[in-house]
């Protein structure tokens, strides 16, 4: 038997994006050895286009990091996703 997911849903509507997408953006940033953003800076930019979100969270950096920050979260949201720790809002 084989399973089967589908993922429609990472901006925050129907997944608490604080249970994936706070700690994989945050990992993501310890990976490359800089101070990881607030929580609350993080979910400020939820539902931005990617580009423009990490541009922001990364203002006082390089911007060669933002797609190897970008390609580190992605990676790291999966990771999360997979081992079980996205969790619906409640009622969902």
């Amino acid at each position: 038997m084989h399973e089967i997911g589908f993922i429609f849903d990472l901006d925050g509507t129907l997944l608490n994006v604080e249970t994936v997408t706070v700690p994989a953006v945050k990992e993501a940033f310890r990976k490359f050895g800089l101070p990881p953003p607030s929580k609350k800076l993080i979910l400020s930019g939820i539902g931005k286009v990617t580009e423009r979100f990490y541009k922001e969270l990364l203002l006082n950096h390089d911007e060669f990091l933002i797609p190897l920050i970008i390609t580190e979260s992605s990676e790291n949201e999966l990771l999360f996703l997979k081992q079980g720790k996205g969790r619906l809002y409640s009622g969902v």
